[in-house]
């Protein structure tokens, strides 16, 4: 396979992971009501900070050295985690006023931590890399060692930045469309989701061990 072929088909397979319904997807359309396009590239650089370093361990074949339990354990952690946030969510949305205390500041630094969060507790993130990732990682290096790797991964992770950057920023301009009232009820479910998606984390983890 040609590089350009390889680009297509890495951006293809990519769809599949990024634009997928899932807590993140959730949670920057939440972060983005408030902080718009730059709360959404502040989820997708959260979301790279720990993918990256994953992609690498995948290449060497590290993650073999990762037991089952401690990727559960990892998961109910985070399912544990996205419940609170959820909840701090839900609050946060039922205090929604035209204009946020929040400063630009603390925005873009939640957003980013919220990337980290929920990728790298988020047990069907985990999943997607050991399985269909693997694949894209190993099929890389017959490109080369570091030109395989580097043409898999920024074919892949621009999709992330042009999805959650765009919910994020449509998010801010729905909330000037729909109007406060409607905007909190939006977003109040969307807190909701985001707890369905803590306790299902939790359950699948649980009943696998």
């Amino acid at each position: 396979m040609d590089i350009s072929s390889f680009i297509l088909y890495v951006s293809v397979i990519t769809i599949s992971g990024a634009l997928s319904p899932g807590p993140l997807t959730v949670a920057t359309i939440i972060h983005g009501s408030k902080g718009g396009l730059k709360a959404g590239l502040g989820c997708a650089l959260g979301h790279t900070i720990v993918e990256l370093p994953l992609v690498i361990l995948i290449w060497f074949g590290l993650l073999s050295l990762i037991s089952q339990t401690v990727k559960q354990f990892l998961g109910i952690v985070g399912g544990l985690a996205l419940i609170v946030f959820s909840m701090l969510q839900l609050r946060g949305s039922l205090k929604l006023s035209q204009s946020s205390s929040n400063s630009e500041v603390s925005l873009e630094r939640g957003s980013i931590l919220t990337g980290i969060m929920l990728s790298g507790l988020n047990p069907y993130f985990l999943l997607w890399w050991f399985s269909i990732g693997s694949v894209l990682v190993y099929e890389a290096m017959d490109l080369g060692l570091i030109q395989g790797l580097t043409i898999m991964y920024i074919s892949h992770v621009w999709l992330d930045y042009l999805w959650l950057g765009l919910l994020a920023y449509l998010s801010k301009y729905g909330r000037k469309i729909l109007g406060l009232k409607i905007y909190r009820y939006i977003l109040m479910l969307f807190s909701l989701i985001l707890m369905v998606f803590g306790v299902s984390w939790i359950y699948f983890n649980i009943s696998g061990l």
